[in-house]
């Protein structure tokens, strides 16, 4: 793989984005919804 760093946080208010999606993920306080963009 690409050997990128990365943090797991469990969360556990909300599983799921703020549009109520999975997967996601949040960098620099932004959240990316996109399954696309994040691979």
């Amino acid at each position: 793989m690409a050997e990128i760093q990365y943090e797991n946080i469990p969360c556990l208010l909300s599983p799921r984005s703020k549009e109520g999606t999975l997967p996601f993920v949040e960098f620099e306080g932004v959240e990316y919804p996109d399954s696309s963009f994040i691979i």
